[in-house]
Parts: structure tokens; sequence; C-alpha cells
């Protein structure tokens, strides 16, 4: 009880010293501006400007290089906590991510490899302050997410953050803290895959900010094991929808795929949304998941859409799922799309191989001017059979001294690998990460 009296008395001391120094230096301050004011007067209004932006570029630089000392302060005591922290807790943290796949670690374990005089201290008392939990929870972090291969298990995991009270923390955190620690608190929690409670996430529903929105959406799918996307059906998500949504959402379905849970049809979820670019990433996800019987739901989002990247990227959900009903529909679209979509058409037709589509791909060549598109015709025409490269040589036979160029590339060792058409785009995960694995 003295040591907490005299820890009080010391912060009582340490307000009372800055009111002190600040109003000591606004003293002095209005001082010498008073000072000032009345020296410059009576001068011309020209040197009166030029003074007092002088004065107001002293304050700045001041004020600049102020700030800049406290930050390196900052840094320089979060760096003195984290190594404070390392030497007390470390080989904790260690034995956690050091634990081979199958190891059962108990909480007994993890509590005898911290120092005699740390053992039985409840978690508030392990980490002092505020600061030190945030340094601890970023030490963690920055371990989990640069792990590569494995990792720790879930169950361990969670027994390290539960004796250092890391989970109640990290809701408090999302709920009080500033709008950069709300997002990463809730990034932390959904890296660690902690339970966030209901109450908080409608709580943080309600918040203006777009980015706490979005955290607290993720934070809820992660927390209700995947099973609830509809978050990807709020306008919210229509309206707000950028490349981080589409890999979550990725995580998300891959998750799903691998405890053998059914997938939601994407399709549908496409035609839902209002905003042409949210409608894309479902139809690029459609075809990376092969759902290849929801192709038809996509008819009418074809039909009403004017949207560039939305019509190729339908073409090519098509082609690499081999959707040959709507082989016609592309051929009779065909002259009126821009390049990018005339050569998505050419390889979805040839993607299909229904030996239909043989003049397309020849007037693609014959009847377009962009040198890309004619040259991605004569691709296409390589590798669609026998019949293709019939054609191909007879194009290449009939072509004038000017279009010669288009053919070097058959002709080509260094090329003619690269000229089949790209692999199929199912979902896999580069490397396995905190973000695809399922719990452990």
């Amino acid at each position: 009880m003295h040591f907490a009296t005299y820890l009080q008395e010391a912060r009582m001391d340490g307000t009372s010293a800055f009111i002190y120094y600040f109003k000591l230096f606004a003293a002095y301050g209005g001082y010498y501006l008073s000072r000032l004011v009345e020296h410059y007067r009576d001068y011309p209004y020209e040197i009166q400007i030029a003074a007092g932006a002088i004065v107001v570029s002293v304050v700045l630089m001041a004020f600049i290089a102020l700030s800049g000392l406290l930050r390196q302060y900052a840094r320089r005591r979060d760096r003195r906590t984290e190594r404070r922290l390392r030497r007390n807790y470390g080989a904790a943290a260690d034995l956690v991510f050091s634990a081979q796949d199958g190891t059962d670690i108990t909480r007994e374990d993890i509590v005898n490899q911290l120092s005699p005089r740390h053992r039985g201290i409840a978690p508030d008392d392990l980490l002092r302050n505020r600061r030190e939990r945030r340094i601890f929870c970023r030490m963690v972090y920055r371990s989990l997410v640069s792990q590569t291969t494995g990792g720790p298990s879930e169950g361990s995991l969670h027994l390290l953050l539960n004796i250092f009270g890391v989970p109640s923390f990290l809701e408090e955190e999302a709920i009080v803290g500033s709008t950069r620690r709300r997002v990463q608190s809730l990034e932390m929690a959904r890296t660690f895959k902690l339970y966030v409670s209901p109450w908080i996430v409608n709580k943080l529903l309600k918040d203006k900010r777009p980015q706490v929105r979005r955290q607290a959406q993720y934070a809820a799918i992660m927390s209700s094991g995947d099973s609830d996307l509809s978050y990807f059906e709020t306008d919210f998500f229509d309206r707000h929808s950028c490349l981080l949504d589409e890999i979550e959402l990725g995580y998300a379905l891959w998750r799903r795929s691998l405890r053998g849970q059914e997938l939601p049809n994407l399709a549908q979820l496409s035609g839902v949304q209002k905003n042409d670019s949210t409608k894309v990433i479902f139809v690029r996800l459609m075809r990376r998941f092969g759902q290849h019987e929801h192709c038809v739901q996509l008819v009418p989002i074809l039909d009403a859409s004017r949207h560039k990247g939305l019509i190729r990227e339908i073409c090519t959900t098509w082609g690499h799922l081999g959707y040959t009903e709507g082989e016609h529909r592309m051929e009779r679209m065909m002259t009126t799309q821009p390049w990018r979509t005339k050569v998505a058409i050419l390889h979805a037709v040839t993607r299909m191989q229904t030996g239909r589509s043989l003049h397309l791909l020849r007037e693609g060549y014959e009847n377009t001017p962009d040198p890309h598109v004619r040259f991605e015709a004569l691709r296409c025409l390589h590798n669609y059979g026998a019949e293709g490269a019939n054609c191909l040589r007879e194009l290449e036979h009939a072509a004038t001294e000017d279009e010669r160029h288009y053919f070097g590339f058959f002709h080509n060792p260094l090329t003619q690998a690269r000229l089949a058409m790209p692999p199929a785009e199912d979902y896999r995960p580069t490397a396995t990460t905190v973000f695809s694995q399922v719990g452990k």
C-alpha cells in the first residue's frame, strides 16, 4: 500500500511539474510576444507581415523539433520496454512458437518458463500498464504473422494470451481506443483467432469510420467460424468494397472448404450488389472455387452491365469453368468490346475447345487493327487443336511483309514455351499462414 501511495504521489508531482512549466513558458512567451508587437507597431505593413511570418516559422520549427524529440523518446522507451519483456517473458513465448504440431502445451509449462518472481502473479500485474500490454501484443503479433510454415497451435497460443490478459485488453482497446488502436486491436484479435463478443461487434458496426466497421465485420466472421457471411450482402460492403475484402472473402471461403462446409452461391451474391466493381469480386472468386453450376446466373448480370471490367471477368470465368452455353453470346458481343475484353473472349472460347469458334479466332486476327488482339488471336489458334494450327499456317503463308513479325514468336524456341494458355485459377494460398490455417 505504501508503494502504491508513493506512485500516486509521484504521478501528482509529475502533473504539477508539467502544469508549472507550461504556465512558465506561456508567461515568458506572452511577455516577449507582446514586446515584439509593441516594437513593430509603427513599422510598415510589409515589415509587420514579415516579422510575423518569421515568428510563426520559428514557433512551428520548435514544435516540429519538440514533437520529433518526443517521438524519438517514445521509440527508445518502447525498445527498452520490449527488451525487458523479452528478457522476462520471451522464453514462454518461444516455447509456444517452437512447439511441434501435435505437442500438447499446458498452462503450467508456460508458467514454468517465467522467472520465479513472476510465477503466480495475476495477468494485470505481469504487464503493468497499457503500454506494456500494447508492446507485448505487437511482439506476439509479429512472431505470428512471420510464421511461413506451421505455427503454434490455436490452443497453446490462447493459453499464452490468457496468462497475460490479452483478450480482455484487446476488447477494451477496441471500445475506448483511438481509431488506429481500434483497427489494430481488432486485427490482432482476428489474427490470434480470439472470440470477439457480439456486443462489441454490434457496437463497432455503428461506428462512422469505415475502417473500424470493416475490421469489426472481419472479426465477426472469424468469431463465427465463417458460418456467417452476411457482411458481404450489406450495403456497406457494396459501397466500400476493396481489395482487402476480396482477400478476406477468399480466405473465409478457403477455410470453409477445408472444413467441408458448403460454399455460398457467389453468382447470387454478385447479383445482389449494386456496384459493378463489387460484382467483379464474386465473379472472379467463382472461377477460383469452381462454381460451374452457377454460371447461368451470370447471364442477366452480363446483359444488364456496361462495366468493362465486369464483362471481362464474366467472359474469363465462363472460359475457365467451361460454360459453353455462353460461347455464342460472347461471339455476338465481340466487335463492340475494347481490346482487353476481346482478348478475354478469345481466351475463353479457346479454353472451351468446342470447335465452333475457329472463325471467331481468325476474324480476331484479320478484322482487328489492334496489334495485341491480333497476336492473341494467333496465339489462341496455336492452342485450338489441329484445325487451329492449320489455320495459323494458312495465315502465315498469306501474311504480308509487315505482318511477318506476328508469326516470329511461333518459331523462336525461347517464346514457344510461353504460348500455352495460362493455367487454371483454382484458389490455393501460396503459403501457409495464420490467415489460411484452420484452427488446430
